[in-house]
């Protein structure tokens, strides 16, 4: 018989198993991510946790929405900055009383222009191309007469669409006051040379406001004399709509002479943080409010990153990605017939009016006022007729 021999070969397979390990960052947000959806010209406060893993306290910044001895932004997005703090303008004075265009006319609670500019200066979101001038320390873009009672800003009233250098009961002495304006390539600038409070005195203010075309408005104050008093006029810009716009100052002392004052837009729509600054403590938690504004935004979808920058040598930064959806707007108005209230036939070219805005009737009578959401006054005008029903 024949020995058979099977030799075996055992086979050793060693299983390794790769993992990936994420080591979580000493600081971080929680969620990473912050999104919501707004209507038009409207705002809304989301949150995120911002936490810190390490045994150390850590100190925490969003250096883009520090306050300092500035303010802003509004609800549009500008904000202001003085040469007094640090990042601030530069004072300086371009004097043009010997190369601009004298303004005259101008003198005790009056208005005059308009002036035309060589750029158009945007203001708001709409493009500025002429300026009227107040007697009352104001440039405005409309021709309303500005009141010698100044107002906090926004006024939340009927005045409207101004910038407001020192807006308080000034006047012209006509012995000492003068006012020039000259247009530049890039900019367009107005100076207000002694101009006095009413009903006049010795005690003068001269300043220079400076717009120019990427949107920026700076005001320089040169003079301030012994004497005048600065606490009670307001400084500012005010927009078109009543309830927005920036204040500076309002009748309180803040102005002196060699100062600069700049308005700036940023057009993110995180428009504020709180806090803006802060401490953790070892594996403490700050929630951290955010402000999303779609004012001046149109229907679409925007992203935003927001830098917190922290006292950790490895985490000297980290960002919030932040997503913001503005809806379509909703498209309301209304709609109807004028007739003769006696013989029941149409009347053409009627004047129906909302605020400043118009149409005017068909042949038949009709018409159609596209509006958005919300209550109205309406007029129907036409000569040699009076309103006997309104639908």
């Amino acid at each position: 018989m024949k020995n058979i021999y099977l030799k075996l070969i055992f086979s050793v397979f060693t299983i390794i198993t790769s993992l990936n390990l994420i080591a979580q960052s000493p600081l971080y947000f929680d969620p990473s991510a912050c999104e919501a959806t707004l209507n038009p010209n409207d705002s809304i406060e989301v949150y995120s946790l911002l936490k810190n893993a390490s045994d150390d306290t850590v100190e925490f910044s969003f250096p883009d929405y520090i306050s300092r001895d500035l303010g802003g932004p509004d609800s549009y997005g500008y904000s202001w900055i003085d040469s007094d703090e640090e990042g601030g303008p530069n004072y300086e004075w371009n004097d043009i009383s010997e190369t601009g265009t004298p303004i005259e006319g101008l003198g005790d609670d009056n208005v005059v222009g308009p002036f035309e500019m060589a750029i158009y200066f945007p203001f708001y979101g709409q493009s500025k191309h002429v300026f009227w001038i107040s007697s009352n320390g104001a440039i405005s873009f409309n021709e309303q007469f500005l009141t010698f009672a100044n107002e906090p800003i926004p006024t939340n009233s009927n005045y409207i669409d101004f910038i407001a250098w020192f807006w308080d009961d000034l006047t012209m002495n006509p012995e000492l006051s003068r006012v020039y304006y000259q247009n530049f390539d890039a900019k367009t600038i107005v100076q207000f040379t002694k101009m006095v409070h009413y009903p006049g005195s010795d005690s003068t203010i001269t300043a220079q406001v400076i717009m120019m075309n990427n949107g920026t408005v700076c005001i320089r104050y040169n003079q301030i004399s012994e004497g005048f008093e600065t606490n009670t006029g307001t400084v500012g810009i005010q927009s078109w709509n009543p309830e927005m716009g920036l204040q500076v100052a309002y009748n309180q002392e803040y102005l002196h002479s060699e100062m600069a004052v700049r308005f700036d837009l940023n057009r993110n729509f995180i428009v504020t943080v709180h806090p803006a600054s802060g401490h953790l403590p070892p594996f403490g938690q700050e929630h951290i409010w955010i402000t999303y504004s779609s004012v001046g935004y149109e229907h679409g979808t925007y992203e935003q990153e927001l830098k917190c920058v922290s006292s950790l040598p490895d985490v000297p930064q980290i960002f919030l990605h932040n997503v913001m959806h503005v809806n379509a707007p909703v498209q309301a108005g209304f709609k109807g017939y004028v007739t003769n209230a006696v013989t029941g036939l149409p009347i053409n070219d009627v004047k129906v009016m909302v605020g400043e805005h118009y149409v005017y009737t068909n042949g038949d009578g009709h018409y159609e006022f596209p509006l958005d959401q919300g209550s109205y006054n309406v007029k129907f005008i036409r000569e040699g007729y009076h309103t006997a029903r309104t639908i």
